[in-house]
C-alpha cells in the first residue's frame, strides 16, 4: 500500500527514513544516514519541491489526509537535509555540538488540532 499519494510514488522509497513527525525526528535521521544517501534524498525531492509544495497547498493541514501527511513529512526533512548538502557536505554540523547533547524544542505540533 502507498503512503504517498500516486503522483509522487518515485519518491516512495525514501518514507520509511524520512517521513518523520519532528525535527528532532528529521535531524536523527540526518545524521545517522550516509551522505550519500541524503544527497540522493535531497535531489530527488529538490526535482519535484514545485509539485510537491503546489500539491500539499490544496489541504488545510488539520485534515490533511495520511499520504499528503507523508509527504509533507517528506517536504519538511528535505528542508532538514538541505543545510547539509547545501552547505557542509556531511551529514551533520562540522566542529558542532554533537546531535545527541542538544534538546530540541519543537514548536510545530501546536499547529495541529
Amino acid at each position: 500500500m502507498s503512503k504517498l499519494p500516486k503522483v509522487f510514488k518515485e519518491l516512495e522509497k525514501y518514507v520509511e527514513v524520512w517521513d518523520k513527525d519532528s525535527f528532532a525526528e528529521r535531524y536523527e535521521a540526518r545524521a545517522n544516514s550516509e551522505y550519500e544517501d541524503v544527497e540522493e534524498f535531497y535531489n530527488s525531492v529538490f526535482a519535484r519541491i514545485d509539485d510537491i509544495m503546489t500539491y500539499i497547498d490544496q489541504f488545510e493541514f488539520s485534515s490533511m489526509p495520511s499520504e499528503v501527511k507523508s509527504l509533507t513529512n517528506i517536504a519538511m526533512a528535505f528542508m532538514d537535509v538541505t543545510p547539509a548538502v547545501e552547505l557542509f557536505f556531511q551529514t551533520t554540523v562540522p566542529h558542532g555540538f554533537d546531535y545527541k547533547r542538544v534538546t530540541v524544542v519543537d514548536d510545530s505540533l501546536r499547529f495541529q488540532k
